[in-house]
C-alpha cells in the first residue's frame, strides 16, 4: 500500500515519469516498531551521462501523504548497477553530524535534521544489503 501511495505522489504531484525508476522498501527497519513511516527509496535513471559519470535521482519518502524527505542527484561511474546506485544514495542520505563537515547540513530542513538525528544511523545500516529491498 505504501508503494502505491509513493508512486501516486511521484506521478500526480511531482510529475515524475515512472520509466527507469526502481523502488526499495526499507521493511526491516520499519518492522522494528517505526510505525507510521514509509521508508521508500526511489532510484531513477535521469539518462544524463557526462565524462563517464551517470546522474541518477534518489528520492526518499518517509511519511505517507507528504512530499519526499529527500530528492537528490547521485553521480556514479557509468555502467554501475541500480543496486550500487541505491547503496551510494543511501550512504549519502544517511550521513550524520560526525561523518562530514558541520556546514554540510546548513541547507537541511528542520524535518531532514530531525530524521538525520532519529533514523539515519539505523537506516544506514541497511546499505550493505540494499538489493534485498528492491521491489520488482
Amino acid at each position: 500500500m505504501h508503494l502505491v501511495i509513493a508512486k501516486h505522489v511521484l506521478w500526480k504531484r511531482m510529475r515524475i515519469d515512472m520509466k527507469n525508476a526502481e523502488f526499495y522498501v526499507l521493511k526491516p527497519y520499519l518492522d522494528r516498531g517505526n510505525v507510521g513511516n514509509v521508508g521508500i527509496l526511489v532510484i531513477k535513471n535521469t539518462e544524463f551521462v557526462s565524462d563517464g559519470i551517470q546522474t541518477w535521482r534518489a528520492i526518499m519518502f518517509w511519511s505517507l501523504g507528504t512530499d519526499p524527505l529527500f530528492d537528490e542527484e547521485v553521480n556514479v561511474p557509468l555502467g554501475k548497477s541500480v543496486d550500487y546506485v541505491a547503496q551510494c544514495a543511501l550512504d549519502f542520505l544517511t550521513l550524520s553530524s560526525g561523518d562530514t563537515d558541520s556546514d554540510y547540513f546548513d541547507d537541511y530542513t528542520p524535518e531532514q535534521l530531525t530524521w538525520r538525528d532519529e533514523h539515519a544511523e539505523a537506516v544506514g545500516a541497511l546499505t550493505g544489503e540494499i538489493a534485498k529491498y528492491r521491489v520488482v
